[in-house]
């Protein structure tokens, strides 16, 4: 955590609870390049009030992003709008599915994230159920970037508790 006081300016990838410890001990109290991007690990997701805390603390702008190893981690990233991160849609094709039966579901609704990754030629994906709830939204961005944008996450398929009524926590 120190090491994020040593960093050159350009920017942070950081992992949500390392780098909100870090700020509630103050360790780090201000960054010098004024802009911090979540790093996830595993289905972590940075959780909005982290984020609001996180720029609060350290003044800072903080960006979220999507990503898995299948895909090269960088699957969609969140612009300076914080309405959900834009698909890297060049490289990747993405659905939203009912978790259940692998149904599409329309724009907008949440389900689990599908991908088809366009590039690669050694190891395609095709249809791929990542396990992750999220939302698509395919109107434009304020930001002006027309690329859709997930949003809406929900964690993961597998990560939740079951409960006696059928549903999870």
């Amino acid at each position: 955590e120190l090491l994020l006081a040593r960093l050159a300016p350009g920017g942070r990838l950081v992992g949500a609870m390392r780098v909100e410890g870090a700020a509630r001990r103050g360790v780090v109290t201000r960054l010098p390049d004024g802009s911090l991007h979540h790093e996830p690990g595993p289905a972590e997701r940075l959780p909005p009030p982290v984020a609001r805390r996180l720029r609060c603390i350290w003044g800072c702008e903080v960006f979220d992003h999507w990503g898995m190893t299948e895909i090269g981690y960088g699957g969609a990233v969140e612009c300076a709008m914080h309405d959900g991160c834009h698909m890297r849609e060049s490289d990747l094709y993405c659905e939203i599915v009912d978790p259940q039966t692998g149904a599409p579901l329309e724009a907008g609704m949440c389900g689990e994230l599908v991908i088809t990754t366009l590039q690669p030629r050694a190891v395609p994906l095709v249809r791929y159920r990542t396990g992750d709830l999220a939302c698509l939204l395919e109107q434009p961005c304020r930001c002006g970037s027309v690329l859709r944008r997930l949003t809406g996450f929900a964690g993961r398929i597998e990560a939740g508790i079951p409960l006696g009524d059928g549903t999870s926590l």
